[in-house]
């Protein structure tokens, strides 16, 4: 029988030979997934006998397959050597990317799905997403107003800088509205939580398979950070999978062979990156998973037995034996940890210095317009090196800008420059009464699925902030799709529906 899920190894199949044969066939592919939407869009007759199976979920499965095997993939190469590969946000002719029309016809086709069942479209909890979409639409408007053609120019940021810069929360809200929308019962959430699973699998595949390639020289990696980056943007679908298994671990609930696996191979590909963020994230998500588990009533201590304690044995030694026996391993690891303090030698050498000057001179720059302490400078506009700026690091090389930088390598900090104090506050407030909410639900939702729902609340809780002034829309599409996710979860999850 044909669902969804059953049409996943034809995507990975399709999006793997786009991996290797580069943009157009990328493009051939999209337009192909594009052709399966509006089939499946108009007629009904395709979907009989699928077992509630809707046109929007076909659209969620083509989204979520592209979304997840096929993200950024090629870096700029003023920053290290780039694999040249394909990726679905590549602009043709600097216009418009794969990603962008597949999310544009999708949120069409699902318009005019729900039309044509009298329906209308679901914006979410009443203080759900929408409100900072429409917080990001003012700041947008206040980048308009700094650009090279608006009313308060400021710097040579180009007209359509902020444009760029709101396709991440366009791409975040377009997918956050696509789940809630398309997703109409207990069993077709069970068929994309499936489907998120076997693309996960799919992406440590790809992952273990770039690895190979790489040692093999074949293929060259996708940034330099002391060595190779095997996963890039891929690497933050990562997090959830690891926060689920740990908390099976601390709970002493029975781990798979296939789990221990995939635990220790994602653990080595964010280990393998040798970045600071990622290490922080990954140590910050495993204490949040440890504090909040007595949250969703599972065990309340470790239990340890044989099936725990062998399987994490085997994995600290194989960690030990590769840290002790690679040595460019064991050098990006020690240099990634030392540096996480900005100040020390090592920390500066490290872009630390990079980092601390860019922090001095967002409030130089925002004394220039003071203003801007209120409102903020907006989205995409450039910042000005008032101050001494330390070039990149890994690069050592000036940029083209001469001396105005597109954006901030703070995360956190940096949203403070786009949305001002009084657009910061709001973001808080919402932040904070919202994650309430989330944490509060945790326990509502049946059992078997607390885990993955605290999950991906903690990825939610450490990513969103972070993401206030980056053109990378992955952060910002999968923080709205768990948001969706969540929201499905408590409503056709709860404690109190059976569990068959």
């Amino acid at each position: 029988m044909l669902y969804p899920g059953s049409v996943l190894p034809a995507i990975v199949a399709l999006m793997l030979v786009a991996i290797i044969y580069q943009p157009l066939a990328g493009f051939v592919i999209c337009a192909v997934c594009l052709m399966v939407m509006l089939l499946f869009a108009h007629s009904d007759v395709w979907l009989k006998g699928l077992k509630g199976v809707t046109p929007g979920i076909v659209y969620l499965t083509v989204i979520f397959g592209a979304f997840w095997l096929s993200p950024y993939t090629k870096i700029s190469t003023e920053t290290g050597p780039a694999e040249k590969s394909f990726s679905i946000y590549y602009h043709f002719m600097g216009l418009v990317s794969p990603w962008e029309i597949m999310l544009a016809t999708a949120m069409l086709l699902v318009l005019l799905w729900k039309r044509r069942k009298g329906e209308t479209l679901s914006l979410g909890a009443r203080h759900g997403l929408i409100l900072i979409f429409a917080l990001y639409c003012i700041a947008f408007f206040v980048g308009t107003l700094h650009s090279g053609a608006g009313l308060l120019a400021y710097g040579p940021t180009a007209a359509r800088r902020p444009f760029i810069a709101l396709i991440p929360v366009l791409s975040c809200f377009a997918c956050y509205l696509l789940v809630i929308n398309t997703i109409e019962n207990r069993k077709q959430l069970s068929v994309i939580f499936r489907l998120m699973r076997w693309l996960t699998v799919a992406v440590i595949l790809i992952g273990l398979g770039r690895l190979i390639l790489m040692v093999q020289g074949v293929q060259q990696g996708l940034w330099f950070f002391g060595l190779p980056v095997v996963l890039y943007d891929q690497m933050v679908m990562l997090y959830v999978p690891i926060f689920v298994i740990f908390l099976q671990i601390c709970s002493g609930h029975a781990v798979r062979k296939w789990q221990w696996a995939g635990f220790a191979l994602m653990l080595f590909f964010i280990l393998f990156s040798t970045r600071r963020f990622n290490y922080l994230l990954l140590g910050a998500g495993l204490l949040f998973v440890y504090i909040l588990r007595p949250r969703i009533r599972l065990a309340s201590r470790f239990r340890w037995g044989k099936k725990q304690a062998v399987p994490l044995a085997v994995l600290v030694a194989g960690s030990g034996i590769a840290f002790a026996t690679i040595t460019q391993l064991r050098q990006g690891v020690t240099q990634a940890v030392y540096s996480m303090d900005m100040a020390s030698r090592i920390g500066q050498k490290n872009s630390g210095d990079m980092r601390l000057a860019e922090v001095r001179n967002m409030l130089r720059n925002m004394e220039e317009r003071p203003y801007t302490f209120v409102s903020g400078f907006g989205l995409g506009t450039l910042w000005r090196a008032i101050d001494y700026q330390p070039v990149d690091p890994f690069t050592r090389r000036l940029r083209i800008s001469r001396n105005w930088y597109p954006k901030f390598h703070l995360p956190y900090i940096s949203m403070f420059y786009r949305l001002g104090t009084a657009g910061t506050a709001l973001f808080l407030i919402w932040f904070v009464v919202r994650s309430r909410a989330l944490k509060n639900g945790l326990a509502t939702v049946r059992r078997p699925l607390q885990p993955l729902a605290l999950s991906m609340f903690i990825f939610f809780l450490l990513v969103f902030p972070s993401v206030a002034d980056t053109f990378n829309p992955t952060s910002w599409t999968l923080c709205g799709i768990y948001l969706g996710l969540l929201e499905k979860m408590q409503e056709f999850f709860p404690k109190s529906c059976p569990d068959s």
